[in-house]
Parts: structure tokens; C-alpha cells; sequence
């Protein structure tokens, strides 16, 4: 039985078409073949298009990189062929250490740090809802970031919810929509840069106790264990710390007697409004609300 070729909607036989989905009748090679590709006799568009590509890669001149150069002697072939440009055999030394990386000291390395931007949100004086740590659940106002660490600096301020001056990872707070009203932060940290901000290594790292000092503490420790009542007791802060979270509880206390915020908060609400702590009740989902 012969096969019988089908017709398109015009009406012309169709020499190659599906048997099934994705499968020709022909495959590629034996259509090159059928319509004779291979014969030099037939011209046709692809055999005339592969002739003149030939043509032209001929007809292009490269440049001649080599050159002959005629060598003396019985016995060395007469000449030889040679590269007209060579490459150098020493490289300068200025070229060599180029590429390398210059070390820096570590001075240079802390004034080269970056720490990407905050978030737009996070602006000097605003209240921060904090997520996480000893403080979580309270309400606290953001100063400054600390060009050291990257971190912020908050407070509570102490006198209100107990928050001291903290640094805190920006990740671990919300940012409200409330800010203090003329919040202004020379006019809260003059005087206490060189302490807080400068000096934020040195203010906010826990003292190294001497070696003497920790090993008597501990003897008197495991001597205290079988006794009854016996309580650890807090060290207290020193009075420098004392002073200054003092300044500043009562210069941003000045700021917020008095005054009105951007939302119409009145001065009494917003003492309320930072002593409360925060908590969501059941059915208050956090992505569906604004601070």
C-alpha cells in the first residue's frame, strides 16, 4: 500500500507531516537528502549561501604574526619561523604587586567599616517596640546609632518603664508611628558624646574583674551553697552611669511635658503610652496593624 500524502486547507500535498504528536514522518536527514542538498548539480538558495560564506573567509587576510629568518649553519634547516612580537620574559615589579590587595591596619579598618542603612523607618526620636531580650514588650526611644557597633542606642527613658541606655540590633524592634516632638539629639546628648557614643566601647563593655578577685567570689560561692537563704546579689551600677541616664531621663521628660505629637498625643497620654507595655490579645494579628 502506498502512502497516501496529506493536503493543507490550500490544497497542496504536504511531503513531511506528525504521525503522532512530537514525531515526523521524515526526520531531518532525509528530507536534506529528498530535496538533494548534498548534489552540486542542484542550486538552489542554502548551497549558494554556503559557497559565498566560503568565499568570503577566503577572500579575508589575516594578519601574519611570523616571519622566516634565515639561520647559518650545515645543518639547522637554513631558516626558521618566528613570532614578530614576543613576550616579555620579566615582568616589572610594580606591575606584579598591582593586583595585590593593600593590607590595612586596624585603624584604618574600623573608618573603612560601613553598615548598610537603616530602615526608613528609624529616625532619632521615635518610639521603638522591643521584640526581644531583658526589655522585650516595652516601649522605648530610639537616640542615635553608634558609629562603632552599628547598633542603636535607646532608652526608656529609666524613670517611666526601667529601660536604661541599651544597644540594640535593629531586627529585634518595631518602629511606631509616634515620635517625640522636638526631638532634637545635640540638645539631648550635649555634653555626653564623648561617653556614649565616642567612648561606646568603654561605657557599654562589662568590667574585666581581676583574677584574684573571681576566684574568691567563687570559693565563697561554693561555701554559700548548703546555707539557707543564701541569695545572689546584684553589683551595683557606678555613679557616672547614674548621672548620665539622669541627664538624659530629664532632658527628653522636658521634651515630652507640654507638648503635642504629630498624631495629636497629648503629653499625659504619651507618659501612659510608654509605660504600658505592649501585648496583642487574641484575634490582633501583627502584619494587619499599624504602630
Amino acid at each position: 500500500m502506498k502512502e497516501v500524502a496529506k493536503k493543507t486547507k490550500t490544497g497542496k500535498n504536504l511531503r513531511n507531516y506528525e504521525i503522532c504528536k512530537g514525531i515526523m514522518r521524515f526526520s531531518k536527514s532525509k528530507i536534506f537528502h529528498r530535496r538533494r542538498l548534498f548534489d552540486p548539480i542542484v542550486e538552489n538558495s542554502v548551497t549558494l549561501a554556503i559557497k559565498k560564506a566560503k568565499k568570503e573567509k577566503e577572500a579575508k587576510v589575516r594578519p601574519v604574526k611570523t616571519m622566516t629568518k634565515p639561520i647559518g649553519g650545515d645543518k639547522n634547516g637554513e631558516q626558521r619561523v618566528i613570532l614578530k612580537k614576543k613576550m616579555p620574559k620579566t615582568i616589572p615589579i610594580e606591575q606584579k604587586c598591582s593586583f595585590k590587595k593593600q593590607r590595612l591596619s586596624k585603624k584604618d579598618r574600623n573608618r573603612a567599616r560601613k553598615y548598610k542603612p537603616l530602615r526608613p523607618s528609624l529616625i532619632p526620636g521615635k518610639i521603638l517596640i522591643v521584640m526581644a531580650g531583658p526589655y522585650r514588650g516595652k516601649r522605648v526611644i530610639f537616640l542615635d546609632r553608634l558609629p562603632h557597633s552599628g547598633l542603636l542606642l535607646i532608652t526608656g527613658p529609666h524613670k517611666l518603664n526601667g529601660c536604661p541606655l541599651r544597644r540594640i540590633h535593629e531586627s529585634r524592634v518595631i518602629a511606631t508611628t509616634e515620635r517625640i516632638p522636638g526631638f532634637e539629639l545635640p540638645q539631648i546628648l550635649d555634653g555626653l558624646t564623648d561617653q556614649l557614643i565616642k567612648g561606646e566601647m568603654t561605657y557599654f563593655s562589662p568590667e574585666v574583674k581581676k583574677r584574684d578577685e573571681r576566684k574568691s567570689k567563687r570559693k565563697n560561692k561554693d561555701e554559700d551553697i548548703f546555707e539557707s537563704g543564701a541569695k545572689n546579689v546584684k553589683e551595683a551600677l557606678p555613679d557616672q552611669k547614674k548621672e548620665i541616664q539622669k541627664i538624659v531621663d530629664n532632658r527628653i521628660l522636658e521634651l515630652i511635658d507640654g507638648a503635642i505629637t504629630e498624631n495629636g498625643l497629648e503629653n499625659r497620654f504619651m507618659k501612659k503610652y510608654l509605660t504600658l507595655p505592649f501585648s496583642l490579645s487574641p484575634g490582633q494579628y501583627p502584619h494587619a496593624m499599624v504602630f
